[in-house]
């Protein structure tokens, strides 16, 4: 298990420099906003945590909690739907994801770990280097924070930090690198198609069930998107042999 150590610390020495950046945001904010901002990033310190250590230690029990995250997110997906016309491809797109992630969770524990890594740090780099960068809006109409120097900050950041701990996860320099890429472009893609939904809906968020980040599907996007785009990809891996 030691091998995972430098990946995690890495993970929490970047929650420690958002908590720099936080201090250095919530000037410009008020007290009570200051406040939900902190409250936000230690829920979500919370969430990492007791993931990363369950993966790590019982990997057993990972499939409950993803399954519990598939049927919280299928109750918030299909209360927003009920507000949208011409919802049918929307379930089909969730009945897709949902069952790509439901296989996702039984796959290889290392796997497992390196997709979770991935997205944790792609989601916290994009966000904070949105904030103090970002100018230019990257897709206005669906998700308005978004913006083009939050994804490439984003994104060059956890690619540089994901090739400084390519040996904790034995894999080659081109597969780490390809792997990578499809795990920022999935994580960005689910959760531009939750933006989208909410959007539709006319909600800010799917629930109220995280404090702070709404509901499970505003949480989990990223995760699901990714787990099943990397299951899907494996399968035909396989196929082909």
């Amino acid at each position: 298990m030691l091998e995972y150590l430098l990946p995690y610390l890495l993970l929490m020495a970047h929650f420690v420099s958002g908590a720099f950046w936080i201090i250095r945001i919530n000037r410009r904010l008020e007290l009570a906003e200051g406040r939900k901002q902190w409250a936000k990033f230690g829920i979500y310190l919370l969430l990492v945590n007791l993931i990363w250590f369950c993966l790590l230690w019982v990997p057993a029990v990972f499939p409950y909690i993803g399954w519990i995250v598939i049927l919280m997110a299928a109750f918030e997906w299909w209360k927003a739907l009920k507000k949208i016309k011409g919802r049918a491809w929307l379930i089909i797109a969730f009945l897709i994801v949902a069952g790509g992630f439901a296989g996702f969770l039984y796959m290889d524990q290392n796997i497992l770990l390196y997709a979770f890594f991935v997205v944790v740090l792609f989601d916290g780099s994009c966000q904070v280097a949105g904030q103090l960068i970002g100018k230019r809006p990257l897709l206005p109409r669906i998700s308005p924070r978004k913006t083009m120097e939050g994804l490439i900050g984003g994104a060059l950041v956890t690619l540089a930090t994901s090739l400084a701990i390519r040996r904790s996860f034995s894999l080659d320099w081109a597969e780490l690198i390809i792997t990578t890429c499809v795990i920022m472009a999935a994580a960005f893609t689910g959760d531009l198609l939750a933006s989208a939904v909410k959007r539709k809906a006319k909600i800010e968020t799917f629930g109220e069930v995280i404090p702070g980040h709404g509901g499970v599907i505003d949480r989990f996007d990223s995760l699901m998107m990714t787990g099943a785009l990397l299951y899907l990809l494996t399968n035909i891996r396989h196929c082909l042999g």
